[in-house]
């Protein structure tokens, strides 16, 4: 069923490539995104991809956790998307500590806010940013995957080896 969906994420990666160096061949529709939220293996999908995070045992503010997303609660959500009646709940919100010894506040969401929001990545990474097609700069690197603050360290590393 997983294979299903991966087959139509990819072909939305394909109708998004860029073609001789133009722009889009394709317009991304909302009637085309929007039933991806129908799709059980969409949200089996996400909760593959997020459930070994170190913290997607935090509860949110229905404090509830991962552990506890069940066939029962994609049923509900899938039916609140069909009658476009989801909304996302409010994040909890806690304070960690930063090195200057000052707090940062950190919004944690609810579980099922967790799995929207990584459905929402998987669409969205497949439309701007498959490591088939990427839309980014080379030199972007934040919230990207397989780049970050080390990429962007190395890349200035090699760029720039001979300016002193």
């Amino acid at each position: 069923m997983v294979n299903k969906v991966l087959g139509r994420l990819n072909i939305l990666k394909q109708k998004n490539s860029i073609k001789n160096g133009k722009n889009f061949n394709w317009v991304n529709k909302d009637s085309e995104l929007y039933p991806f939220f129908f799709k059980k293996e969409m949200y089996i999908l996400a909760y593959e991809n997020i459930k070994s995070n170190k913290n997607s045992l935090q509860t949110g503010t229905d404090n509830k956790t991962l552990d506890s997303f069940s066939e029962k609660t994609i049923q509900t959500i899938c039916n609140q998307m069909k009658t476009e009646q989801y909304t996302f709940s409010t994040a909890k919100r806690i304070y960690i500590p930063k090195t200057s010894g000052k707090l940062r506040p950190l919004g944690i969401p609810t579980a099922t806010d967790k799995i929207v929001q990584e459905i929402i990545r998987i669409i969205l990474e497949a439309i701007w940013d498959s490591p088939e097609n990427p839309q980014f700069s080379e030199v972007s690197h934040e919230f990207r995957p397989g780049k970050g603050t080390h990429s962007a360290l190395q890349y200035i590393d090699q760029k720039f080896k001979n300016i002193k």
